[in-house]
């Protein structure tokens, strides 16, 4: 295992997409230490903002430290674990394939970005735009999990096109807009307009029912199995990625379904409470 220690906080941002697993994996110490980052606007190397011990064969890095300003760690990891003990920048595992980034703290916008496999778990809370897509893009999120277990921000999932998103807590506003496809479940509260624009997909609010726009119409009672399917697989998810925390607080009741949002291709769904 490879251990990161920031030297020391700044407030100029740090771009270092290659704090990533497996790249670092095939490199000694010394060579890792001399990888191009960018400090603000000037060219600089790893070693310059972090003290190394250990070894990254094992395909385990650790970051410690203040790293609330380090940008893209992650950035395209394809195998291996990323460990952050504290706070993470922006962009954080962006366009990732692989592996496991997990933030034992808070991560800050664009956390999992277009990402297309892998799992991040956040332990705190995260900043807006989570697993969406970058401006002018097409697709975001196309597949992996993202499990926070505090609270996310604004325009969750925007543009997702395939994979899980799991927020423990509260969201903002637009949670789901664009929606392509793939699976969202916040367990606390929603901000405004759940599910604008969404085409295909599922939004699940289990302990809450949101205020709908309305291109959105009911359909009944939701009579399928696949809230306890989605119930059970929560459950799973705890125990396989050690979360030390619950889930499933109490069984989900009964959920309607809403469909929408009918200004797009209507084939979207929101549950939720009736």
């Amino acid at each position: 295992m490879l251990t990161l220690t920031r030297l020391q906080s700044h407030p100029v941002p740090l771009e270092a997409e290659c704090l990533r697993p497996d790249a670092l994996s095939a490199l000694d110490n010394s060579a890792i230490a001399r990888l191009t980052v960018w400090h603000g606007r000037n060219k600089a190397e790893l070693g310059d903002f972090f003290a190394l011990t250990g070894s990254a064969s094992d395909g385990e890095v650790v970051l410690k430290g203040d790293c609330s300003r380090v940008k893209l760690a992650g950035s395209g990891m394809t195998a291996g674990l990323l460990k952050v003990e504290g706070p993470i920048g922006m962009h954080a595992g962006t366009g990732m394939r692989g592996g496991t980034i997990r933030v034992e703290g808070d991560a800050d916008d664009w956390l999992g970005a277009e990402m297309f496999g892998g799992t991040i778990v956040v332990t705190g809370n995260a900043g807006h735009h989570v697993g969406a897509a970058y401006r002018g893009a097409l697709r975001g999120m196309r597949g992996g999990e993202i499990i926070i277990l505090g609270s996310a921000g604004d325009e969750l999932a925007s543009t997702m096109r395939r994979g899980l998103i799991v927020v423990a807590g509260d969201t903002g506003v637009f949670p789901g807009i664009n929606l392509l496809a793939g699976t969202v479940i916040v367990l606390g509260r929603s901000g405004v307009r759940p599910g604008a624009a969404m085409r295909r997909g599922s939004l699940l609010f289990p302990h809450h029912s949101p205020e709908l726009l309305p291109t959105y119409r009911c359909a009944g009672p939701l009579d399928s199995v696949f809230p306890a399917l989605y119930f059970r697989y929560l459950e799973n998810l705890e125990k396989r990625l050690e979360l030390g925390r619950t889930l499933t607080l109490k069984p989900w009741n009964q959920l309607t379904r809403h469909s929408g949002d009918h200004v797009a291709l209507g084939k979207g769904e929101i549950l939720c409470p009736a």
